[in-house]
Parts: C-alpha cells; structure tokens; sequence
C-alpha cells in the first residue's frame, strides 16, 4: 500500500478519488469511533471540519530521497496549516510525525497510526480511543 498521507502517491491512487484501502481503512475507524451512517463516509468526513493533506505534493513513494524532500515540504505544509486554521492535527504516518509537528507548530498535534503494513487495528483504537479528543462540527 502506498504511504498516503506523506506524499500523493506515484500510483495516483489517492484518498478522495475512489475506493482505496487506506479510504476503506478510515471509513472503518470512523464509524467504529462515530457510528455509521445513511451519509457517505467522505460527507461525514467534510462534515466534521476533517481533510486530509500530503506533506509533499508530488509523489515521492518511488524516489530514494523521500526523507529529504519530506523534511523540506514542512514549510509548505506550515503555510496550509496555517491558511486552514485548524483546531488540531493529526499526523497518520509514523516516520512523517516529526515533520508535521514541526509544520503545525502551536496547534495541538496527535499522531497515529497508518492503517499499512498490519496497523488498521491500532488505527481503529486509537480512533475510537481519541473520539472525544478530535474537533468535530455537528452534523
């Protein structure tokens, strides 16, 4: 599976544009952490003020200098952060988590983990764990 999350992935698979894993993945935490719904999941999502963002805005799955261009996307991913104002970001890549806490600067920062590689448990937990933590709008 493809790191989503830290970069848009070389695959063009990507989390708004169709059936993904990783979109699977959240759809299930969410609603173990939110309930289902008669709405679809990318609705809910919007609905609650959540999106996601990439650190890096190119690809760079495929690339051997990804840790490089992933700490020098941090002042872009800071100027996002900033013009979107959010209450709290949360971080769903381990090895990104120190580049976008030093991009999100003083807004509060969860990590957790990224539903790859045998983790889509510990995301449901911690989902479920951090439900009354995460900002949501009403919907």
């Amino acid at each position: 599976m493809d790191d989503e999350g830290r970069a848009s992935p070389a695959n063009g698979k990507f989390f708004y544009c169709g059936n993904t894993t990783f979109k699977r993945f959240m759809q299930k935490a969410f609603d173990a952490a939110y309930g289902s719904a008669n709405v679809p999941f990318l609705t809910r999502f919007e609905a609650f003020g959540w999106y996601l963002d990439d650190l890096v805005l190119t690809p760079v799955n495929k690339l051997e200098d990804r840790k490089e261009r992933c700490r020098a996307a941090r002042g872009s991913l800071a100027k996002r952060i900033n013009s979107y104002q959010p209450q709290m970001v949360v971080s769903l890549l381990r090895r990104i988590d120190d580049d976008v806490r030093a991009a999100s600067r003083s807004v509060p920062f969860r990590p957790m983990s990224f539903p790859g590689n045998s983790h889509q448990g510990k995301l449901l937990c911690e989902m479920v764990r951090m439900r009354d933590e995460l900002p949501r709008a009403r919907i």
